[in-house]
């Protein structure tokens, strides 16, 4: 399911898209599941584009 950014930035992948690669790479894996799940859930939201970057520095 694609969501309206991926509609205008067709790059951003899904959950699972990002989650497949993770899980095709033994590095990336191990450090991924070594986190939090609420660190993995912000990480994925990220990829996904749910959640952007906030910055409070000017």
């Amino acid at each position: 399911m694609t969501n309206k950014l991926q509609q205008y930035f067709p790059m951003i992948r899904t959950r699972e898209e990002v989650l497949n690669e993770i899980e095709s790479k033994n590095k990336l894996k191990n450090l991924f599941y070594e986190w939090t799940e609420e660190n993995q859930n912000e990480f994925l939201d990220f990829c996904t584009g749910v959640k952007g970057y906030f910055s409070d520095k000017e």
